[in-house]
């Protein structure tokens, strides 16, 4: 599988890019995750910007009104995904005003990852901590546990 994230603006938490850093250096060489930053801008100037960086990749853009998953079912969606068409998958973080209509119509998926809100730059921590946990859900590596009953 291939992973794009993208991000508006590079964090200002001095932490944020060291542990995302962390969890994209622990994906196993047959998965390809890329980090990108596009320019702060305004709210339809960034829209636009993700959906030419994007071009044949699935966008799954980030949002507090999306889907929500548990860990388990989120990585088998990626792997639905991947399965249904096996091409790469770019997920849009916007900045603190969100995403533009304009671009939540050019992506089909919208993605939630908790009712509460973060900023969008612990968002990308998140969604990084996640990738790698769907990863080592869907390889059976003992990192992700369930909770027990």
């Amino acid at each position: 599988m291939i992973f794009h994230l993208f991000a508006v603006g590079k964090p200002k938490l001095s932490f944020v890019p060291l542990g995302v850093e962390e969890y994209l250096r622990r994906f196993p060489s047959a998965f390809e995750v890329k980090l990108h930053y596009l320019k702060a801008s305004h709210p339809e100037a960034e829209g636009r910007a993700f959906v030419e960086a994007t071009p044949k990749m699935r966008r799954v853009l980030l949002d507090e009104q999306g889907k929500s998953y548990t860990s388990r079912s989120f990585a088998h969606q990626l792997q639905t995904w991947y399965e249904q068409q096996p091409q790469p998958i770019a997920f849009l973080i916007g900045s603190a005003d969100g995403h533009t209509a304009a671009a939540k119509k050019e992506s089909p998926h919208l993605l939630s990852l908790s009712p509460l809100t973060f900023p969008h730059e612990m968002a990308l921590l998140l969604l990084a901590e996640q990738l790698y946990r769907a990863h080592s859900i869907l390889s059976r590596h003992p990192y992700h546990r369930d909770a027990k009953s």
